[in-house]
């Protein structure tokens, strides 16, 4: 993976381009070890306004944005993982006026659906977040609503490229935190099944700690 340094809220890999998935799991992960002070405001404030500048509208998020590419290919899993990160950080961020601009965020981009079981599955992570904070968000709550329905289809193939073990558990997951959110006892057993499956299989410690929190950087 190339190196990643942190530049006024840009990741940047190797070749200079922003990448929205490493500015979303930077976000998420600041959220988790956030200790509050001046430093981590200034860090999230700087990856919202990055995810800020892209989002297209109605959910979608550019891949990567910079001076030379200022809109690039839209793609469902980066949008899912942005929504889940900014959920998150409307919840977790121990700022104010970050989980604020945070919230206006997905709020704007809960329109997001996808034909898409795992980018559905990040975008879940995000809801849940914002429901657990916000019970009376409208757009978290049509969003998990929608998700129920796609995830509950049976004709669910992979998507456009290979997977790993680790990519796989954000399914049970969202499964899980959308039986425990809409009260579907059906859709929590069946994440509970596909973890465990998982675990199952894992040989390399891939999928992490499952009975840890849904919200972990590893599944973004």
């Amino acid at each position: 993976m190339a190196h990643e340094t942190y530049l006024g809220g840009r990741v940047e890999a190797g070749d200079g381009e922003t990448d929205t998935d490493r500015v979303a799991r930077s976000l998420v992960d600041l959220c988790l070890n956030d200790a509050g002070g001046d430093a981590v405001g200034v860090r999230a404030d700087g990856f919202i306004s990055s995810l800020i500048r892209a989002h297209r509208g109605r959910g979608r998020f550019a891949c990567r944005q910079d001076c030379r590419h200022s809109l690039d290919a839209l793609s469902d899993e980066t949008s899912g993982r942005a929504i889940g990160a900014i959920g998150t950080a409307a919840a977790c961020l121990s700022g104010e006026a970050q989980r604020l601009r945070a919230r206006h965020l997905f709020e704007s981009a809960s329109q997001f659906r996808s034909p898409h079981v795992r980018s559905t599955a990040f975008a879940v992570v995000g809801a849940a977040r914002v429901i657990e904070n916000a019970p009376t968000s409208m757009g978290a709550l049509k969003l998990l609503i929608a998700a129920a329905h796609n995830l509950d289809r049976d004709d669910l193939g992979p998507e456009p490229h290979e997977i790993g073990l680790r990519d796989e558990a954000i399914v049970g997951q969202a499964l899980i935190l959308l039986g425990t959110t809409l009260g579907l006892e059906s859709y929590r057993a069946e994440g509970l099944r596909q973890l465990r499956e998982l675990v199952a299989q894992d040989g390399t410690n891939q999928v992490g700690a499952i009975t840890a929190p849904a919200y972990t950087p590893s599944t973004f």
